[in-house]
């Protein structure tokens, strides 16, 4: 444009003036690498980023796909330890209900109960031992509460409040064992919830039956 203007303000013809002339080609060529190069590194610079928010979105993937398998992992000991503690109530409540029932029904659900558990307890031990899951050797604090109120009765009171224990017992246990064998991604820790699942609905048919009574 510099030259341009030369030739209009004073009639220059750059003809005339070769080296005038090559000197503006080469000034134009230089500017017009410039521009190419510049053009070049921001395409690389934009494929750069492109393939570092992969590189972190397949980090990130990763991460999730451990974390839930380890969540997964995790709902097999919480089942584990739950259906331990779950089974120590049903034994140590069907231990007291046949020391204090006079009613024969009851007796022999509690018999029933503790025989059935027990069995399934100890299996359940023999599991989680191969499992590396360590299971409760106790009550908890409110299974403990609950075991001494019913140790407190006596008579029709204490049949009737075992029979309602088992009851709502029994019926959270089916839930969370069907819900179990359906879920857990620890095939033999499912296998056991599966197994044990009907025991579980024999128990609570019978203390529907006697309830009835």
């Amino acid at each position: 444009m510099r030259f341009t203007f030369l030739h209009g303000l004073f009639g220059i013809s750059l003809a005339r003036f070769p080296h005038i002339k090559s000197y503006a080609m080469k000034k134009h060529n230089i500017i017009a690498l410039l521009i190419a190069a510049f053009t070049m590194q921001a395409c690389q610079n934009s494929k750069s980023g492109a393939n570092d928010n992969q590189s972190e979105s397949d980090t990130l993937k990763e991460s999730t796909v451990l974390m839930n398998e380890s969540s997964l992992e995790g709902d097999a000991a919480f089942f584990a330890k739950k259906a331990a503690t779950g089974g120590l109530m049903e034994v140590e409540a069907g231990k007291v209900a046949m020391e204090k029932s006079k009613n024969a029904s009851v007796t022999d659900l509690a018999k029933m109960i503790v025989s059935d558990h027990t069995k399934a307890n100890e299996e359940l031990k023999g599991l989680a031992s191969e499992k590396k899951i360590v299971l409760p050797a106790e009550l908890d604090s409110d299974q403990k509460s609950h075991l001494d109120k019913l140790k407190s009765l006596s008579g029709n009171e204490f049949d009737q409040t075992y029979l309602n224990m088992m009851s709502e017992d029994h019926r959270k246990d089916i839930q969370m064992f069907e819900d179990a064998s359906k879920n857990l991604r620890d095939k033999d820790v499912r296998n056991f919830a599966s197994k044990t699942l009907p025991v579980l609905k024999k128990h609570a048919e019978a203390v529907d039956r006697i309830k009835l009574k």
